[in-house]
């Protein structure tokens, strides 16, 4: 009975955790220079990260029907949905100018 319980709890906590993942990878521009300072947002939870000198960031425990968001200064943003691939590239075009 003792192991059915324990056996029960973990197959509640396996399901309570189902769905989240944890997204990275760089962020580049069209020239393929990585963008430092990006921010990248998940639209449903109150986290986000931003990229770091190398372009390189790291958004954990997301859930993968969320969509993040990614900005940067003088780049147009970028929406996408929180799939765990291993590294995200995600390309920023630079803003149209007036």
């Amino acid at each position: 009975m003792k192991s059915l319980c324990l056996l029960t709890a973990g197959l509640c906590l396996a399901l309570l955790s189902c769905g989240r993942v944890d997204v990275r990878g760089y962020i580049i521009n069209e020239e393929g220079k990585r963008i430092q300072g990006a921010v990248i947002s998940a639209s449903k939870a109150d986290t986000e990260t931003q990229s770091d000198k190398k372009g390189y960031f790291l958004l954990t425990n997301v859930e993968a029907s969320d969509t993040l968001v990614v900005s940067a200064p003088g780049y147009q943003p970028v929406r996408c949905r929180a799939l765990q691939r291993i590294p995200w590239l995600i390309i920023l075009k630079k803003e149209n100018e007036i």
